[in-house]
């Protein structure tokens, strides 16, 4: 971490937007997590990088920031977690598009999916039996989907990840995204190319997008020894 913020802190990095940004604010620290059912803490659990003025801007405000100069582009890994997951069990997701598709569940539409994406990853955060959803969950779902019916659907369409449901294993998997995530930074770093990372996604500047999504598929490829796929954010 100390060589990713000296770095970011000499860095050529502007906001040309309206909005009243401080973009000396660079600090990045990554957060581990000590969940109820591990009895010791351990730097194998979570690690996120958090900071950074980008991290808090909304979407349509980080268009404004420039790099070098330049205009930057949002180079994001294509649902991390499932495809983690299958890592973990040392399985392959296939070739499907959307590994958030349950085709089971018929009264899942486009609009539920961001939800169906807390639903999975609250199985997977989730160590032992869940009941019933978080409010925030339950809300965005359709009417009576119930942990118990998406459960099912999901173990239908993921049957490979049937050992790890309930596990508390996304504490785990949210420390291999970190890792990932630190190793691109690095490898960006010695090329003297500058990227923002928010979580899973970085921000880097236009002209050098071809050579990050390459140096990200690597870095994905080295830690979990799977692809997991990088495209440019619409």
């Amino acid at each position: 971490m100390a060589a990713i913020n000296g770095y970011l802190a000499s860095a050529d990095i502007a906001y040309v937007g309206n909005d009243p940004v401080d973009t000396s604010d660079r600090l990045m620290a990554r957060y581990f997590n000590h969940p109820p059912h591990v009895p010791r803490p351990s730097l194998d659990l979570g690690g996120r990088m958090f900071g950074g003025f980008w991290q808090g801007l909304k979407r349509g405000a980080r268009r404004h920031i420039r790099i070098n100069g330049e205009p930057i582009v949002e180079l994001d890994y294509g649902q991390m977690f499932p495809r983690l997951a299958y890592a973990h069990v040392q399985a392959s997701p296939g070739t499907d598009v959307d590994l958030y598709a349950l085709p089971q569940l018929a009264d899942i539409r486009p609009e539920h999916r961001s939800t169906v994406k807390k639903a999975f990853n609250a199985l997977m955060f989730k160590a032992g039996a869940m009941r019933k959803w978080p409010p925030e969950i339950a809300e965005g779902l359709p009417s009576g989907c119930s942990v118990k019916a998406f459960r099912k659907a999901l173990l239908a369409r993921h049957p490979s990840l049937a050992d790890i449901l309930n596990t508390g294993i996304g504490y785990r998997l949210m420390n291999r995204e970190s890792c990932i995530m630190c190793r691109v930074l690095m490898g960006c770093i010695a090329l003297g190319i500058t990227v923002l990372p928010i979580h899973d996604a970085v921000l880097c500047p236009a002209s050098a997008a071809f050579m990050v999504q390459q140096i990200m598929a690597d870095a994905a490829r080295y830690v979990v020894g799977h692809t997991v796929p990088v495209s440019v954010k619409p």
